[in-house]
């Protein structure tokens, strides 16, 4: 996988943690009736809240109509050629593969009687 294309689909990750970093600033340096108020360390679950917060504060708004999942595919598979960096073709074959990949997943197992099945007789042990 091209690291330029990991990078791509990281941006908007990035954006959440810029986002975090800045309300996490915000937040240890709080202030309280004009005074300040400086809070040693953010905890565990007042990151994971100030993490939400990041994440609606850098959603983008949403397209007036749904588009189907064929067209959001589209769409991204033309978003990422045109700003990743990454060949036409490279993507393509790595969507290629990612679609063959999917297909062997989903009929696996092959069938439902050459499933292992538990055995119904009573074991012993001695």
């Amino acid at each position: 996988m091209p690291h330029e294309l990991i990078r791509w689909t990281a941006q908007r990750s990035d954006q959440i943690a810029s986002s975090l970093s800045e309300l996490e600033h915000e937040y240890v340096t709080a202030v309280d009736d004009g005074e300040p108020k400086y809070l040693p360390v953010v905890s565990e679950r007042a990151r994971a809240k100030l993490n939400q917060i990041a994440a609606r504060k850098t959603r983008p708004p949403k397209k007036d109509k749904a588009r189907s999942l064929g067209q959001l595919r589209a769409d991204w598979k033309t978003n990422a050629i045109r700003t990743s960096g990454v060949p036409a073709d490279v993507i393509t074959s790595l969507l290629e593969y990612a679609r063959a990949a999917a297909a062997i997943r989903a009929r696996w197992p092959p069938s439902s009687t050459s499933r292992w099945q538990p055995s119904t007789s009573p074991r012993r042990c001695s």
